[in-house]
């Protein structure tokens, strides 16, 4: 993924960075705001704009509009088909976009599968996709591979319970 170019190619330098590249703790926990998954490691990646040493998250163009986009990868395993593969992306958009994400979203995959409360759910076997947006704070966009994702939830589960850490 790192040898992808930003795909709205914006004017000056773009990179793709992700938590565990060495940046500060604030940083990372920007990147991945879970503290279990990044203990698990899960890696969690943003494209950010950098110039004369300062970074800012760089928007990726999503329904017609800027959007911050995050790409969440499973840990590094010995078993190269779960092995660092991205599981989810996240967007989030400015609530005044919510009507457009919904209509791109709807005239690519059809109408939603189903929708509860906020969330405009188009799913099958292997992926589902949420829309969620205009009472809230952003307009967000979910994507989850469901095996990996259900492999994720596996791995961390134990971590989350109460007492879980003095076993």
């Amino acid at each position: 993924v790192r040898k992808l170019p930003h795909p709205d190619k914006p004017a000056g330098k773009v990179e793709l960075i992700c938590s565990r590249d060495g940046l500060s703790k604030a940083e990372e926990s920007d990147l991945l705001a879970d503290k279990t998954l990044r203990e698990a490691g899960v890696q969690g990646c943003s494209f950010f704009a950098v110039a004369a040493g300062r970074k800012r998250k760089a928007p990726l163009n999503v329904g017609g509009h800027d959007a911050e986009v995050s790409l969440v990868f499973t840990p590094k395993s010995a078993d190269t088909a779960v092995s660092e593969r991205l599981y989810l992306i996240v967007v989030r958009a400015d609530p005044a976009h919510f009507d457009d994400l919904l209509a791109a979203y709807t005239a690519r995959f059809g109408k939603p599968f189903g929708r509860t409360g906020l969330h405009h759910i188009w799913k099958n076997s292997r992926a589902a996709l949420f829309v969620t947006g205009k009472q809230s704070e952003s307009s967000k966009v979910a994507y989850f591979d469901n095996d990996l994702s259900e492999m994720i939830v596996t791995l961390t589960d134990g971590k989350r319970k109460p007492g879980a850490d003095k076993l």
